[in-house]
């Protein structure tokens, strides 16, 4: 056996393992740099949707303040209408308390007529 052959038995299995271990760090950093462009990528996307969100959530307000706005408009027209025929109602009772008496006092004309 010559000297240069325990070299090689133990020089060459350390040199693969080397290579190996340089080529997985390759591989890692590759995937690391692809995790990051990923990364990178969906951020993006959700930002977008976050503004997409905000700008729905301000439409949402604007509208829902015009409804309220509607309503109030409404509900005081229904509070118009409803003391107009409160007003109505009135009227209408002492109308007819009127044509009472009135029927009766001209009853009473046409039977001191007879």
């Amino acid at each position: 056996m010559s000297d240069i052959q325990p070299y090689m038995a133990i020089g060459i299995p350390s040199f693969v393992a080397l290579v190996g271990i340089l080529v997985n760090v390759g591989y890692f950093v590759a995937l690391n740099g692809r995790f990051q462009t990923l990364e990178t990528r969906l951020d993006g996307r959700i930002d977008r949707l976050d503004g997409k969100f905000d700008r729905l959530e301000t439409r949402f307000d604007v509208r829902f303040a015009s409804l309220e706005m509607k309503f109030d408009i409404l509900t005081g027209k229904v509070i118009e209408v409803d003391n107009r025929l409160t007003r109505v109602e009135e009227q209408l009772k002492h109308l007819h308390q009127q044509v009472n008496e009135a029927s009766c006092t001209d009853l009473l004309h046409m039977t001191e007529r007879i």
